[in-house]
């Protein structure tokens, strides 16, 4: 078990390609460092990439303290969570990581690859199967993360809205994270807690989903 801290980059606001970044106000004396920008396609987390992201550029701000290009282990991030197709992790965005691009990653220093996988685009397990595969095959570690146990929104079929309530039960949602998580080639299975008074980060459960994280056996 680690603690890590994200470091989260965005495009700024007047549309150049130069990047801003914010980090959460926990910062623990060690763990990973993740790039974070939260898109899952490699074109727009252009952020993150080398060699012209802010990492590599020497250009990251004060508020990013800690995270250097030679920050050791440095994590790089593919997806994020969101209602849209912008954020939603599926075969689209993981098929813009060929395995030069992995390579390209694992050179430029990244440890590992940290798939957060908030909401699934309407896609088969394969692609991600493909995806963990290429990453270690380039030498980079594969974690799986999810709020808090399971994504919490999705384009699957067969997920319902219940009544007039928003939430849906998510039980093709549940079925295909289940077999995700069963892929032997994740290292760090990663739940996410969320800060509920801006100093403490506590459980909050995935409405909609029966997933435990002790699923993955």
């Amino acid at each position: 078990m680690f603690k890590g801290a994200f470091y989260i980059a965005n495009k700024d606001a007047v549309g150049t390609d130069a990047c801003s970044t914010q980090v959460m106000a926990y910062q623990p004396p060690e763990g990973p460092e993740i790039c974070f920008q939260g898109a899952p396609t490699y074109e727009n987390n252009a952020c993150c990439n080398p060699p012209g992201g802010w990492i590599f550029a020497g250009t990251s701000p004060t508020l990013a303290r800690g995270f250097k290009r030679d920050a050791d282990p440095k994590w790089y991030n593919i997806g994020g969570g969101g209602g849209t197709e912008a954020s939603q992790v599926g075969c689209a965005g993981l098929q813009t990581y060929l395995s030069e691009k992995f390579n390209d990653l694992k050179k430029a220093g990244y440890s590992g690859i940290y798939y957060d996988v908030e909401a699934f685009a309407a896609d088969a397990k394969e692609c991600f199967a493909e995806s963990f595969s290429n990453a270690k095959q380039a030498g980079l570690q594969v974690m799986l993360g999810t709020s808090y146990s399971a994504p919490y929104t999705s384009a699957l079929p067969g997920d319902v809205a219940q009544g007039n309530n928003p939430k849906a039960y998510r039980p093709n949602s549940d079925k295909l994270f289940r077999e995700i998580m069963q892929d032997q080639n994740i290292d760090v299975l990663s739940p996410q807690f969320y800060s509920q008074n801006g100093v403490r980060a506590g459980i909050v459960s995935s409405s909609g989903s029966e997933v435990k994280l002790m699923d993955r056996g």
